[in-house]
Order: C-alpha cells, then structure tokens, then sequence
C-alpha cells in the first residue's frame, strides 16, 4: 500500500518503472464471466443475446448453479464458444453451507476467484448485464 500511494501522491508526473512493462503479446484477451441457476436462466439468455451481438470473438464461461439437464442442454447445443464450469457445491458445503443459499451471494467471490485463477484476464457480469458495445 505504501508504495502505490508514493506512485500516486505524485500526481503521475514521473515516468514508473515497473508502468508499461507489459508487451502486446503479453496481453490475453479477457474471458466473459457470467453464473446463474435455473431460475436465472431467462436472464442468462438475454445476457448472452447482447454478448452475441458485441463481444463475439470473446470466450464465455459459464458456472453452472444449477441449470436444469434440459437448460444445459441448450447452452451446450447453442454455444459452442461457452465453457460450462460446474460450481462445486458438494466440495464447499462442509466448510461453508451457506453458499447453496444463491440469495445471499455468497457463491460470487468464489466464482470471481476461480475465474481468475482459470483464465486470468476476466469480464464478469451478472446475468442482468446487457452489454452495448466491445
């Protein structure tokens, strides 16, 4: 913390040098982050419709919340770009039982982490997200 606040009590008047050390070819192109259960599903479908239509060179993964057979069923058949990643409820519930109650959110950082560690670069929205530009 000390450090970016010396970085930033500069008001950006010096050159940094660990700034700008990323070359282009370093740089991935983020995942697209979007989790939902069945009940969210309808959401999901319009979020993705707006993914479509502006973000279609981008990877999508999708945490499944529990969809039903028939809902994944679909995701699978109509996106062939998705990675659908199955959240591991039965390996949190000893430790934290309360993430199977999806109204508390409590399910977000976790999918937010593993993303991160999977893909790196990430863009993560909730299902409600309607995207209007890349």
């Amino acid at each position: 913390l000390k450090q970016v606040s010396s970085y930033l009590s500069d008001g950006f008047k010096n050159r940094h040098l660990t700034w700008n050390t990323t070359s282009e070819d370093q740089i991935q192109k983020p995942v697209i982050i979007l989790a939902a259960n069945s009940h969210f599903y309808d959401t999901l479908q319009a979020s993705m419709h707006t993914v479509n239509d502006y973000l279609k060179d981008y990877t999508v993964a999708i945490y499944d919340l529990q969809f039903s057979p028939t809902q994944l069923n679909m995701i699978k058949e109509n996106c062939v770009r998705c990675i659908i990643i199955p959240f591991p409820f039965a390996q949190i519930d000893s430790v934290a039982p309360h993430i199977r109650s999806l109204g508390n959110f409590a399910w977000k950082p976790i999918v937010i982490q593993d993303a991160v560690r999977r893909f790196g670069s990430i863009i993560y929205g909730d299902t409600s997200i309607r995207y209007k530009t890349s």
